[in-house]
């Protein structure tokens, strides 16, 4: 394993489905992908905001002892394994540069979360695609393994990204298929951001020993505090120091680190539910709601809070509920499936998703 000090940059053009309207807060959006959360953890957060100290908005942050402890229990590992930002995106944005140098490759699976090949590109390197098959719903098979298998007998190849589940199809990939991979030596990303909880990572985190494995995770998704900016990494305390010496030094805000240590205290006592019972009853009647409506193939996971949609026989999706006033992520853009028609749907409440179902009945 080679570790990269030069920090050139470069400019890369960024894939659409984040940036796609200039008023977004005119749309009912079911664009981004924003976790739900029970309302108890609602009313703790609530009260954890009025207590916000005002040295934490006056001084400079840091990143916290306390919270690397709490992590570190949480998680069952030892602080020295855990580097913290600004979202796991930061710390996304500087594995490439860490890891590559020009000439060198990287393994994606596709379709995948842009941020992985937009930070790769940034440093001047084209990723090698395995693409995923449509046909059958882009579900983790043997022969995806044998292929990533194979690309990393490339001794160019330095990286292999990874999610579980993934994003956009919300595909999830076996423990056995894991360890195969991480057995080729290669250091391997594996993005866990929509399903990060620590009783849902135990055979993921039982691979940190090997040395080569890089978990991500974030409270965007799994607590559905996107809006906090709060993410990790978890890896081997060489690639770890790493990370942290690439991280800008106070990329993490006081406030969030507040309420990042209240919510890891309330969690550790298990004092706080997490989940919003009722959601994935609602998501499961959008699912199968859509599903009844013709022109349009729905791929779904059960597991993730968002829907995967196909429109049929020349229809645009998109563009037709942005002209009713909907606003859903596009991913005609995406490495793997463009141009073929693909939108991703964030599931919301049952007035909402009322609304999105009648309007693509309509249309």
């Amino acid at each position: 394993m080679h570790i990269n000090t030069n920090k050139n940059n470069v400019q890369v053009k960024r894939f659409g489905y984040t940036h796609q309207v200039a008023n977004p807060d005119k749309f009912l959006r079911f664009d981004l992908v924003e976790g739900n959360f029970s309302v108890e953890l609602k009313t703790a957060v609530k009260t954890w905001l009025r207590q916000i100290p005002i040295e934490c908005v006056m001084h400079f942050p840091e990143k916290n002892v306390e919270v690397l402890d709490l992590l570190s229990r949480w998680f069952a590992v030892a602080p020295s394994n855990i580097a913290v930002s600004n979202g796991s995106d930061s710390i996304i944005e500087v594995l490439p540069k860490i890891f590559l140098r020009k000439g060198d490759r990287a393994v994606v699976v596709v379709p995948a979360f842009f941020r992985f090949i937009e930070a790769m590109r940034r440093v001047g390197v084209e990723p090698n695609f395995v693409k995923l098959n449509e046909c059958n719903d882009f579900v983790w098979t043997k022969e995806i393994t044998l292929q990533i298998l194979a690309e990393a007998k490339d001794d160019k190849v330095k990286l292999i990204w990874l999610a579980s589940p993934n994003n956009p199809t919300g595909q999830t990939i076996s423990s056995i298929a894991l360890e195969e991979i991480i057995n080729t030596g290669k250091v391997v990303i594996l993005d866990t951001a929509l399903n990060g909880l620590p009783a849902q990572m135990e055979k993921e985190l039982n691979l940190l020993t090997r040395g080569n494995l890089i978990l991500l995770s974030s409270f965007s998704k799994v607590l559905g505090l996107a809006g906090l900016r709060f993410g990790f990494s978890i890896s081997s305390p060489e690639i770890t120091t790493k990370i942290n010496e690439w991280l800008l030094p106070f990329d993490v805000s006081g406030p969030t680190l507040f309420l990042v240590k209240r919510l890891l205290i309330d969690l550790l006592r298990t004092k706080t539910t997490t989940k919003d019972q009722n959601f994935f009853e609602e998501k499961r009647r959008l699912v199968e709601n859509l599903s009844r409506i013709d022109r349009v193939k729905v791929i779904n996971n059960p597991t993730t809070n968002f829907i995967m949609l196909r429109q049929t026989n020349n229809l645009d999706l998109f563009s037709d509920l942005k002209q009713k006033g909907v606003l859903v992520a596009d991913l005609n853009d995406c490495p793997g499936i463009e141009n073929e028609g693909f939108i991703r749907i964030t599931a919301k409440d049952k007035e909402s998703n009322n609304k999105l179902i009648e309007i693509i009945r309509n249309i």
